[in-house]
C-alpha cells in the first residue's frame, strides 16, 4: 500500500467516536422498541419478577405509585465476538412523586378489627421510610430487566465490523485504544482502591443509624433495635475492567463496578414483643452480593490536575443469610425478622455504607496524584 492510500487512524477513530457513536445510540433506542414488540408477538414468556419481602411496617395492604418513571442509562461498550456488549452499567431512575396508601387493622372493643387507611405523598422515593426500605430492591430489579432487554438489543442491533467498516487496520487501532484507555482506568481505580482498603482494613464494625421508630411485625407485635452496623468495607473490589470516556483531550471519565464480598449487618440488640411474649437477642445478616456502580473524572483546570467523585452507589444488595439470636418462644416470627433486616439494609445500611466509601474516595483522590498515574502509569505506594 502506498503512502498515500495509507489510513490516518487517528482521523478515523475520531470519526468513529463523534459521529458513529451518537448513531449507535439512536440505533440501540429504536431497538428496545423492536426487541419488545418482536418478543410480544412471538409470545416468549419469562419469569415473573418479584420482590423479596421487605415488611418494614406491619403485615398490611401496601400500594406504592411512582408517577412519571423514567431511566437515564449509561453503560460501557465492550466488544464480543462482532457485537458490542455492556459492563458497569450506571442505570438511574427519575420519577415525579411518590404516593404510599396505606391500610392497616385496629382492634375493636367488642372484638375484631377495623381498617384504618391512610395516603402519603414525597418528591423522592427515599423520603418515607416504607418506601426508602424497597427502593434498592425494586430499582435493582428494574435495572435488571433493563441490563437483560440492552444485552439482547446490542446482540441484534449492532455489528462492530460494520461500525469500522470493515477495515482490519482500523478494527485493529479501534482494539488497541480500548484496550490502552481501559488499562489506564483500571490503573488509577486499583490505586484508590488500595489507599481506601487501607484506612478500612481495621474491619471494625461501622454504626449507622436504627429504625426512627418502632416497627411493627404485624397487629399485636412490635420490634426495636440499637444502632445497626456494617462490616468488611476493607474487602472491596473492581470488578470488570473500567469504562471511560474523554469529552475533551485534557478531561477523562471513568464508571467502575464495585463488590464487596461477604458484606454484612447487623444489630448487637433487638427487643421484640408478640401475642404478650417479650425477648431479645443479636441479629446479623451476610450478602453475598453487595455490588456499587462509581464515577469519578480526572482532568485539568487551567493546567491545574484535578480528580472528583461524581457518583458512587449501592446497587445491589441480595442473596441474604441471615443469623438470630434469642427469639426462643417467637422463632416462628423469625421470617418476619429477616424481611425487617431485609428492609432496614436498604433504608439504612445501603445509605451508611455509600457515605462511608464515598469519604473514603474522596481522602484518596485528595491524597493520590491522580493525574499522574492516569498519564504515565505511575504507581504510588503506601504510606
Amino acid at each position: 500500500m502506498s503512502g498515500e492510500d495509507k489510513i490516518d487512524i487517528e482521523k478515523e477513530l475520531d470519526n468513529l467516536l463523534t459521529k458513529v457513536q451518537p448513531n449507535l445510540q439512536d440505533v440501540i433506542k429504536r431497538s428496545f422498541t423492536n426487541v419488545a414488540l418482536q418478543q410480544t408477538k412471538n409470545g416468549e414468556q419469562t419469569k415473573p419478577d418479584t420482590l423479596e419481602d421487605t415488611s418494614y411496617f406491619a403485615k398490611n395492604t401496601q400500594v406504592i405509585s411512582l408517577s412519571n418513571m423514567t431511566a437515564d442509562v449509561n453503560v460501557g461498550l465492550i466488544l464480543e465476538d462482532d457485537a458490542f456488549s455492556f459492563i458497569n452499567p450506571g442505570i438511574e431512575f427519575v420519577h415525579d412523586e411518590v404516593l404510599v396508601k396505606l391500610s392497616w387493622p385496629s382492634p375493636q372493643r367488642g372484638g375484631g378489627y377495623d381498617f384504618s387507611t391512610t395516603e402519603q405523598l414525597a418528591k423522592h422515593i427515599d423520603d418515607l421510610p416504607l418506601t426508602a426500605a424497597i427502593s434498592l430492591p425494586l430499582y435493582a430489579l428494574l435495572r435488571e430487566k433493563l441490563q437483560r432487554h440492552l444485552e439482547l438489543v446490542l446482540r441484534q442491533a449492532t455489528s462492530v465490523s460494520e461500525v469500522v467498516c470493515c477495515n482490519p487496520s482500523l478494527f485493529e487501532a479501534y482494539t488497541a485504544m480500548v484496550d490502552s484507555l481501559a488499562a489506564r482506568g483500571n490503573k488509577v481505580v486499583d490505586m484508590l482502591l488500595i489507599n481506601m482498603r487501607r484506612t478500612l482494613a481495621a474491619d471494625v464494625p461501622r454504626a449507622f443509624r436504627p429504625a426512627s421508630t418502632p416497627s411493627h411485625l404485624y397487629a399485636q407485635g412490635k420490634f426495636e433495635t440499637e444502632p445497626g452496623w456494617v462490616k468488611n468495607l476493607a474487602t472491596i473490589n473492581r470488578v470488570s475492567d473500567v469504562s471511560v470516556t474523554q469529552p475533551h483531550p485534557m478531561q477523562t471519565c471513568f464508571h467502575f463496578t464495585l463488590r464487596i464480598k461477604d458484606f454484612q449487618i447487623g444489630y448487637d440488640e433487638y427487643r421484640i414483643k408478640a401475642i404478650g411474649i417479650s425477648s431479645s437477642g443479636r441479629v446479623a445478616a451476610t450478602y453475598s452480593r453487595a455490588s456499587l456502580h462509581a464515577a469519578i473524572t480526572v482532568g485539568l483546570v487551567h493546567w491545574e490536575p484535578y480528580a472528583q467523585l461524581d457518583d458512587l452507589r449501592v446497587q445491589h444488595m441480595d442473596s441474604m443469610d441471615i443469623h438470630i439470636t434469642g427469639l426462643g418462644p417467637l422463632s416462628s416470627v423469625s421470617s418476619l425478622v429477616g424481611a425487617w433486616v431485609r428492609g432496614a439494609g436498604g433504608a439504612h445500611a445501603a445509605p451508611a455504607v455509600a457515605r462511608q466509601l464515598q469519604h473514603e474516595m474522596h481522602v484518596a483522590l485528595a491524597e493520590l496524584p491522580v493525574w499522574d498515574i492516569m498519564r504515565h502509569g505511575k504507581s504510588w505506594p503506601a504510606q
